[in-house]
């Protein structure tokens, strides 16, 4: 063999290049054809001509058909697509390598995550370069002038993990199969793992004979924020499952990722081995590895779908292939780990507006005020700080002393309270509560107010949306806001010197009544049975005037507010004179002592403020309560409840 020039010899090593990866094909037919000598005198040739040992190696390995030694320190990797904030993989790990064998310091080192630190990397190393922008966004530009190859640290290798498949038990004869989605697993919003995430789950009926699903084309789809990536910038690798035993286990690259002319981006998984036993139902999962996401990472949407009306391949035991369009959609957003989100609402155990008898020697205390939920999502929050907003209507007689914040019966943390000279509201801070709650848990809290032995009017607590002032941490010690939609608003509290009177419902009824002959109209009659005990004092028996017809009404509108005579609008509110009867029928009654009250209201069609048919129910607008101290006059607040079902008042029967 005649060498006349190193650039023929140039040639020549680069077409061994290329003949070495298709010899490794068939190593067979390279040790046929060549002999030991002429093996001898190519490698010594490329030797000669500067051929580093890694290529000699693989050079003789393809010429004499035995195995390449496995990529070792030294090994290259080509760049081949554009590497950014999010990207992952073995290019990224060549990269952090090259950029700190240059100089370029990447703290966390050559990890194959392309963070924070290797775009500020990339970006110093584009400065130096003369690239443009210096962005550290390592693009065509970047790949050029980097020489598009460069020397790895470690071992890497590229595996694919099968099970033998089970072979058939109907050899030879014809089948078809049938899918459906699989109940598992189901659309998540809140993905907070990345590894081996269920993502697509398809039931296979096998009809005829044994089916083997051999192969799955699965539509992907990846959003970050409003923007499309390529599904390899973010899935490293699908499995195939058959229940907990795996199938398969394909590695995801650039290459791996196709696109077709719709621009939509599917994988195609081959040698499943899936078997389906004639006329039975197994199903078919997959799973996904991606990449790890920091708190600082948008979130990802993945889509997973079937892809085709020939995405399912199946082969019958005759070895006939059949294929389904298994196109049902599944979609996944996947946060970080380390993240979390913190939302506060009310609370329904929240005690509705009432009144409260206050000890002249001992005050009062312990008095709940509100409760809230807070509730963590995506991963698990630590409550710090919140702060509760006291309100009153006389700043010198009705602010509580304290606070208190409670877990279920666990003190977290006291306040005392004061308010500036004629204001009307406080703020009571909470700090350094370090209140864990696990992810997709609720905690419910509670406020508790002591008042002063003086105290009289009212007061109420409230957590507002300051976001200043209610905060929580992620699980990586980041500080975040409490998410509060509205005002979480406590009830008032009506303080009343030693005594008061304390209503409550027993139950509530409606029975309506036709005309007849000769009566043109119906009626509704309402019962309302209340139960009024005696809070620190002696209470007057009620009477009806407690009741009279501007307490007791028939309405066909639904409640607008909470409270009162207020809630029912003038237009469709009918007052009527109710009779009432009450036990015992003592005059008085003691402290902790009781009545109860029947109290009971009828309206007829004829009334002419009821107008044509229609359903309405009876409520108590309001009461008056006389106790030895404290007489509570239109007491329009904690009764909400006090109404009956609706019936239908129709005209009578002439």
């Amino acid at each position: 063999m005649t060498i006349t020039s190193k650039s023929k010899v140039a040639a020549m090593v680069a077409g061994l290049a290329i003949a070495t990866s298709m010899l490794a094909l068939a190593p067979m037919a390279s040790a046929a054809s060549l002999t030991s000598a002429q093996v001898a005198s190519i490698l010594s040739m490329i030797q000669a001509f500067g051929a580093d040992s890694a290529t000699i190696a693989n050079v003789n390995a393809a010429l004499t058909g035995t195995a390449a030694p496995a990529a070792t320190t030294g090994s290259s990797v080509a760049f081949t697509k554009d590497l950014t904030i999010g990207s992952s993989g073995a290019e990224v790990t060549a990269l952090q390598t090259a950029l700190i064998a240059k100089g370029y310091a990447i703290a966390a080192g050559a990890t194959g995550y392309f963070g924070a630190q290797t775009k500020a990397a990339v970006s110093a190393w584009q400065t130096a370069a003369g690239v443009t922008p210096a962005a550290g966004y390592f693009g065509a530009k970047s790949r050029a002038a980097f020489g598009g190859v460069v020397a790895t640290p470690t071992t890497t290798t590229t595996t694919t993990t099968t099970t033998t498949p089970t072979t058939t038990s109907t050899p030879g004869a014809e089948g078809s199969f049938t899918t459906v989605q699989s109940a598992t697993p189901a659309n998540n919003t809140n993905v907070t793992v990345n590894g081996n995430v269920a993502v697509y789950g398809i039931q296979v009926k096998a009809t005829g004979s044994d089916m083997t699903i051999d192969r799955q084309d699965l539509q992907v789809k990846v959003m970050v924020s409003t923007t499309q990536v390529n599904p390899s910038a973010f899935i490293t690798s699908v499995s195939a499952y058959d229940g907990s035993t795996l199938l398969k286990t394909m590695p995801i690259a650039y290459a791996d990722v196709n696109k077709d002319s719709d621009n939509l981006y599917y994988i195609r998984m081959t040698g499943l081995g899936f078997v389906v036993p004639k006329d039975t139902t197994k199903t078919l999962t997959f799973k996904m590895n991606t990449i790890a996401l920091n708190a600082v990472d948008t979130a990802r949407v993945l889509t997973v779908a079937g892809y085709g009306t020939q995405g399912t391949r199946g082969v019958d035991g005759a070895g006939l292939s059949s294929y389904v369009d298994s196109s049902w959609t599944s979609t996944f957003t996947f946060n970080a780990s380390n993240n979390s989100v913190l939302t506060a609402s009310a609370d329904s155990s929240t005690p509705k507006a009432r009144n409260i008898a206050v000890d002249t020697t001992n005050g009062v205390t312990g008095v709940t005020m509100q409760t809230l939920s807070l509730k963590s999502t995506v991963g698990e929050s630590t409550m710090t700080d919140m702060r509760v907003v006291v309100q009153t209507n006389n700043s010198g007689l009705s602010v509580p002393t304290a606070l208190y914040l409670y877990d279920g019966s666990t003190l977290l943390s006291s306040a005392a309270v004061a308010t500036s000279s004629g204001a009307s509201y406080a703020n009571v801070d909470f700090s350094n509560l370090e209140l864990a709650i696990a992810k997709d848990a609720t905690k419910v809290l509670t406020v508790k107010a002591d008042f002063p032995s003086t105290a009289s009017g009212i007061a109420s607590t409230s957590i507002a949306q300051d976001a200043t002032y209610t905060l929580f941490e992620t699980p990586d010690g980041t500080s975040g806001t409490v998410t509060i939609a509205s005002t979480i608003v406590g009830n008032d509290v009506h303080l009343a010197i030693t005594d008061t009177a304390q209503w409550t419902l027993v139950s509530a009824s409606i029975a309506p009544t036709a005309g007849v002959v000769s009566v043109a109209s119906s009626s509704l009659t309402g019962t309302i049975v209340l139960k009024v005990v005696a809070d620190g004092g002696t209470l007057t028996k009620p009477i009806v005037a407690n009741f009279d017809t501007s307490r007791v009404w028939f309405a066909s509108s639904t409640q607008l507010t909470t409270n009162g005579i207020g809630a029912y609008a003038a237009a469709n509110a009918v007052p009527v004179t109710p009779s009432i009867t009450v036990t015992p029928n003592d005059a008085t009654v003691g402290d902790g002592s009781y009545y109860t009250v029947t109290v009971t209201g009828t309206i007829y069609s004829s009334n002419a403020l009821v107008g044509s048919s229609q359903p309405l129910f009876m409520a108590i607008g309001n009461i008056d309560s006389d106790m030895a101290t404290t007489d509570i006059a239109d007491q329009d607040w904690g009764i909400d409840s006090f109404y009956t079902p609706a019936a239908q008042l129709t005209k009578g029967t002439l």
